[in-house]
């Protein structure tokens, strides 16, 4: 795979990207083979997710922290293994945090900034973990690393209406978790 980063014509760069596979290629190999149970196909989405990475996001990964680095590398594998689970026509597993949406008064994005600014950033991330996969991984992309919906979308490796979608709905799971202080029902 290292030779693979030969593309990159900044020596600087390509280096970089060779340290993040370094880093983080087995862990991303770790959770896409956690989601199909194949070696050979959990390399090709770690391939994948690190093509997306050398192709459009080494600048912003560079000005990024080691925590944030990992969590988006991650993320990226771990989608590209879903969306190959998916076209292989398997069955995609399912969150055990998974819950179904309740329908309940219209999303105020007001509300949940101002509850979400009363909290700090590590009490907001084990909040989000208490969401299931799906919202969790699009609302931190969006929160913490301030992607767009067009640029979650691509990590993710889907379409953006899925990706407002998600986010509308993640919005409202949370906004619910933080008025219900954190308990799940």
């Amino acid at each position: 795979m290292i030779a693979f980063f030969a593309f990159i014509e900044n020596e600087e760069k390509r280096r970089f990207c060779e340290r993040l596979y370094l880093d983080y290629g087995r862990e991303m190999l770790a959770v896409a083979y956690a989601v199909l149970s194949d070696h050979g196909l959990a390399e090709d989405a770690v391939h994948n997710a690190f093509l997306y990475v050398a192709s459009c996001r080494l600048d912003e990964l560079e000005r990024r922290s080691e925590p944030e680095r990992r969590h988006f590398l991650l993320i990226a594998a771990k989608h590209r293994a879903l969306n190959r689970l998916k076209r292989n026509r398997f069955e995609i597993p399912t969150d055990p945090g998974d819950t179904v949406l309740t329908v309940g008064r219209p999303l105020d994005d007001g509300a949940l900034d101002a509850l979400a600014q009363k909290l700090e950033r590590r009490e907001l991330e084990e909040r989000l973990t208490e969401l299931p996969m799906i919202y969790r991984d699009t609302l931190y992309l969006s929160f913490f690393l301030g992607l767009d919906g067009g640029e979650i979308a691509r990590v993710m490796d889907t379409e953006p209406p899925t990706v407002y979608k998600r986010i509308e709905r993640g919005k409202r799971l949370l906004r619910e978790l933080l008025e219900r202080g954190g308990e799940r029902g």
